[in-house]
């Protein structure tokens, strides 16, 4: 009798501990497969950050447009979750009045119950200047809206490039000058990339005729980045000397020709003219 109970109790060990450990390796399984977010809280309802930290956007937030190689854009980014799996995140760029623009709808995710947003919303040509209302709906494998939230975007008129300007494999240049720039003066780049020639034409600016003192052109890569292989670019008026971009201080304004950590998009703005 007594063994049986020592056998009893020693059983009951056993089951306590075997227990334990089952109950232990489901709690980390379910924390490998969800890391360290709880999507059936957390993540339901999904936020947007478009400043680079935890804070959520809100409905009366304001995000502006940013300029790039196929033009301007609002930025959407965040993250979006739901505990059934996501089935589509959708991006909608709208009129204040509710008239579609564009859309993206996301199919793909980076888990299926959750997914970082990094998108961009084009806006067209004819809409610059003006805001828009951004809504982004989230919908679950069961085909319930499970998010969805808005706020404004706002399209800042600023210097971009022309179609012209934007060339595969060239770098473009976007160049502003100082107010008062004479708009019937032609405008050039020259340097080590046309053996210093201030006459040559061959890099001259097309205009931006929607903004004042906006120019743009494009540019071959250098051949290298090497630092004994940078070379120089000035910029000019017509092709005079007296006419040549400076710093404030009256001394050349040179900008460094290479390809190194500056990517396909240069963005120059002139401090002022020698005879201005």
């Amino acid at each position: 009798m007594k063994t049986f109970i020592k056998f009893s109790g020693f059983l009951k060990v056993c089951i306590f501990f075997v227990l334990t450990a089952i109950v232990f390796y489901s709690c980390t399984k379910e924390d490998e497969n969800n890391g360290d977010y709880d999507v059936n809280n957390s993540l339901t309802l999904f936020k947007l950050d478009n400043k680079n930290n935890n804070l959520d956007l809100t409905s009366t937030d304001t995000v502006a447009s940013i300029a790039g190689v196929n033009g301007k854009y609002i930025p959407v980014s965040g993250a979006a979750g739901a505990a059934k799996g996501l089935e589509t995140v959708k991006l909608e760029l709208l009129t204040l009045k509710d008239s579609l623009l564009n859309s993206i709808t996301l199919t793909s995710f980076f888990k299926p119950e959750y997914h970082v947003i990094n998108s961009q919303l084009i806006i067209p040509a004819s809409q610059k200047g003006k805001a828009y209302k951004i809504v982004v709906t989230v919908v679950d494998k069961a085909g319930a809206t499970i998010g969805t939230k808005s706020f404004f975007g706002l399209d800042v008129v600023s210097c971009d490039p022309l179609p012209p300007c934007v060339v595969n494999n060239q770098i473009t240049v976007i160049l502003e000058t100082p107010a008062g720039t004479p708009e019937n003066e032609d405008i050039s780049l020259f340097g080590s990339l046309n053996g210093w020639n201030r006459g040559d034409m061959t890099y001259k600016l097309h205009k931006n005729p929607d903004v004042a003192n906006c120019y743009c052109v494009t540019v071959p890569f250098p051949p290298g980045s090497d630092a004994w292989q940078l070379g120089e670019i000035f910029i000019v008026r017509g092709a005079e000397y007296a006419k040549q971009a400076v710093k404030a201080d009256g001394s050349d304004f040179i900008v460094q020709y290479a390809n190194s950590d500056r990517g396909p998009i240069w963005k120059i703005t002139v401090p002022k003219w020698r005879d201005r």
